[in-house]
């Protein structure tokens, strides 16, 4: 759970790399949420750790949002 909320970029909390397909970015969100839900986890940084993985799956899911984060993140580095 630490791990996701020290991730620096939206692959890594879904532990993917960047080349990932939309079908492996379906099943690793798939995998963390059944983890990481607050109603199953009943951690205190469970909540936020799923509202981050949400938004890294939100962004990966969609192809125009990706290609945006994608050249946002070449811009970084």
């Amino acid at each position: 759970m630490r791990a996701v909320l020290r991730a620096e970029t939206h692959y890594t909390v879904l532990s993917l790399p960047r080349t990932a397909s939309e079908e492996e970015v379906r099943k690793a969100f798939r995998k963390l949420a059944r983890k990481l839900h607050p109603d199953k986890n009943g951690e205190a940084l469970a909540e936020e750790s799923f509202k981050r993985l949400q938004e890294a799956h939100a962004v990966l899911s969609d192809p125009r949002k990706r290609r945006t984060y994608d050249l946002t993140l070449r811009g970084t580095r």
